[in-house]
C-alpha cells in the first residue's frame, strides 16, 4: 500500500488510500470505519479489484489497469433514514457531473443507480448505509467506471467504456480527483431542496417517458417511466394505471 494521501478539497477532508489490489474496496473502507476516527471521510481506490460486487449479488468486472473501482467512505449528519434514497441521488448526480463533460450527450441514470450510455453500462453503483438514531450516519459509495478498457468478457451483456465511446484515453488518477470534487459538492451542500436534486434526477433517468417492456416477478408487461416516489420506488404507467416498484421487484427486458 502507498502512503495515505491527506487532500484538502473544499469540505471536508478525505483521505486517499490506493491498493494495488483488493477483495472488494467496499469491504475495505467499511474496515476503515470499524477503526473509528470518527472525522475522517475515505477514498479507497484500486485498479485491481478482484471479488467486486454489483447489485444483488453481481460481479462487477474491473479488468486490471484499465478502469476505476473506489469506495468513498463518508460520515453524514443531515440525511434521515427515511429519505436514504437520497444517496443514490447525489451520488448518481456527483458522477454524471464528471461525466458529462466528457460524454456530452447520451447519458443516462438507469433506476436505481447504474450509469448509461445509450443502451450500454458504463458504470455500477453500490451503496451500503449505515443507520443510527434515526438519521445515515455512513455511507460507502462502491462505483465501478469503465474507463480505458476496450475488450470485455462475453458473457457481460452490455457494457462500454469511456474510451469506446470517446475513443481517448484517460489518467484514472485525475478522473478520481475529479470525481472527488463532485462528490464532496453534492455531498457537503447546506442548501439541500430534495425536490429539486429528485427532478434533476428523474430528468436523467434512462427510458423516461418512453414505452418499453419489463417483467415484475413471472410477468412481463408494457410501461413508461414516469416518476419516482419519495423513498425511491419507481413509477410506471401501465395499462392498470399508475404502479411503483421496489428495487428488485421490476426488470427491465427492452423496448
Amino acid at each position: 500500500m502507498t502512503p495515505v494521501v491527506h487532500l484538502s478539497l473544499s469540505s471536508p477532508t478525505l483521505v486517499y488510500q490506493y491498493l494495488l489490489s483488493c477483495r472488494s474496496t467496499n469491504d475495505e473502507v467499511s474496515a476503515l470505519f470499524s477503526q473509528g476516527n470518527p472525522d475522517r471521510h475515505y477514498c479507497l481506490y484500486t485498479y485491481n479489484q478482484l471479488s467486486g460486487r454489483g447489485q444483488i449479488g453481481r460481479q462487477w468486472y474491473s479488468g486490471q489497469t484499465n478502469n476505476i473501482t473506489l469506495s468513498y467512505g463518508l460520515r453524514l449528519t443531515n440525511i434521515q433514514a427515511a429519505d436514504q434514497f437520497m444517496i443514490s441521488i447525489l451520488f448518481c448526480l456527483a458522477i454524471t457531473d464528471l461525466l458529462v463533460d466528457l460524454v456530452p450527450t447520451g447519458l443516462t441514470i438507469k433506476w436505481p443507480n447504474d450509469i448509461y450510455y445509450q443502451n450500454k453500462k458504463l458504470a455500477g453503483v453500490l451503496i451500503q448505509n449505515t443507520i443510527r438514531s434515526g438519521h445515515i450516519s455512513e455511507t460507502i459509495l462502491g462505483l465501478g467506471l469503465n474507463v480505458n478498457e476496450q475488450g470485455f468478457p462475453a458473457e457481460l451483456p452490455n457494457p462500454i467504456s469511456l474510451k469506446m465511446i470517446t475513443k481517448q484515453s484517460y489518467a484514472l488518477v485525475e478522473l478520481i480527483h475529479a470525481l472527488s470534487d463532485q462528490v464532496i459538492h453534492r455531498f457537503f451542500n447546506d442548501s439541500y431542496n430534495y425536490q429539486h436534486l429528485k427532478e434533476e434526477y428523474i430528468s436523467k433517468l434512462f427510458r423516461l417517458n418512453e414505452s418499453a417492456s419489463y417483467r415484475s416477478g413471472e410477468t412481463p408487461f408494457t410501461g413508461t417511466i414516469r416518476d419516482i416516489e419519495s423513498d425511491g420506488r419507481l413509477i410506471i404507467e401501465t395499462n392498470k394505471g399508475l404502479q411503483s416498484f421496489n428495487f428488485r421487484e421490476i426488470e427491465y427486458l427492452g423496448l
